[in-house]
């Protein structure tokens, strides 16, 4: 490609029109690999076939649920379940960089911060019979019985490689022999899936994941071809608050921030909604503080963004919004790469944790 990005910078194409000679040039594609088996408290491996530019991968999960209890009462889910059966999956570029490496939970959390994330909401009715009967993004039945009762549990998980549908800035080049992709999903015990109830257990068996990935065409001439020298990254943490007053969290500087999702949870694994007071803010350098909102304003905010009201506890600074998530050009992007300090500042009324997740921006070296 070193050929071509010279070209390029010759022919000094700029980074619009290049995208709309893309956009005519291309196509895209939408195909399956095979499924991948997988055990509760194991791992699953795959990786992508060397071919066009990848921009996203999907993961279709599929297992039978199976709930015991002589009562036998409905199970009901824990917070963010289903998707908290995967522990974390995590998408590797064999150059040293990591896409992604997130958990289940927050992977689905960063699904929300998207249009349309209503239909994110899992189903928990009418699906303990065949999965084939089965549509949209989450069904998870939750019946059970003495001698046990096999339920259908199904979801989807997105893992966009690309910044968004439209532009093609993030992909990446697959069609090269020294290219590896490699996507490696670790699985928890079925335990996670629900609230624990006298007498009630859970079993996950039969468990696949199917990844169908969505890649563009390299365009047959280099002035369609996009930037490939921009990657996007998106990470998450899990620190703990060890006790109420002000709380600040040190994020790390370097890359180009679009987004900062934050889940805090009580000591008790409760949502935070209401051990909170005063303002988050976003802080530069000790001092520059361009970001200083109530909780309260930010997830109205933020039900306006997605259309839903997000699960207690998470609160999304998008800087991609500007009408749709994440189609905004990069007027409110945070560059933090002069930056020394950044922070994320709340004021907590008592102990818990908080889960970070955030996307940036970088150069591919």
């Amino acid at each position: 490609m070193a050929g071509t990005t010279q070209t390029l910078q010759q022919k000094k194409i700029s980074p619009a029109v290049r995208n709309q000679l893309f956009a005519a040039l291309t196509r895209k594609y939408h195909q399956p690999l095979p499924p991948v088996a997988g055990a509760e408290n194991a791992t699953a491996q795959f990786t992508l076939t060397k071919s066009r530019l990848l921009s996203k991968i999907w993961l279709e999960f599929l297992g039978t649920m199976t709930y015991t209890q002589a009562a036998a009462a409905p199970a009901t889910l824990a917070p963010f379940a289903p998707f908290n059966f995967i522990r974390n999956v995590r998408v590797e570029y064999n150059n040293g960089y990591t896409p992604f490496n997130i958990s289940g939970a927050q992977l689905y959390m960063y699904n929300l911060a998207r249009n349309n994330a209503t239909l994110l909401t899992p189903r928990t009715t009418d699906v303990a019979a065949t999965a084939a009967l089965l549509r949209g993004r989450c069904a998870c039945g939750l019946e059970s019985g003495a001698g046990g009762v096999a339920n259908v549990c199904r979801f989807l998980l997105e893992l966009p490689i690309g910044v968004n549908e439209r532009d093609p800035v993030g992909l990446y080049l697959l069609q090269n022999e020294e290219i590896v992709v490699t996507v490696t999903i670790d699985f928890d015990d079925a335990n996670v899936v629900f609230n624990a109830s006298a007498g009630l257990t859970g079993a996950m068996t039969a468990i696949s994941v199917t990844p169908v990935v969505e890649t563009f065409s390299v365009p047959p001439r280099d002035e369609a071809v996009p930037d490939l020298g921009m990657l996007k990254l998106v990470s998450a943490r899990h620190e703990v608050i060890a006790g109420a007053g002000t709380q600040t969290i040190r994020l790390t500087p370097g890359n180009i921030f679009r987004k900062l999702l934050v889940y805090i949870e009580d000591a008790t694994a409760g949502e935070f909604d209401g051990d909170l007071t005063g303002n988050f803010e976003i802080i530069f350098n000790e001092s520059d503080n361009p970001i200083r909102i109530p909780p309260w304003v930010l997830s109205g905010i933020n039900a306006e963004q997605y259309g839903l009201n997000l699960p207690n506890g998470l609160w999304v600074f998008d800087f991609t919004y500007q009408g749709l998530a994440n189609y905004g050009g990069g007027r409110d992007y945070i560059d933090t790469e002069k930056v020394t300090e950044f922070w994320f500042r709340f004021n907590a009324a008592a102990a818990g944790t908080i889960d970070i997740v955030q996307e940036t921006l970088t150069k591919l070296r």
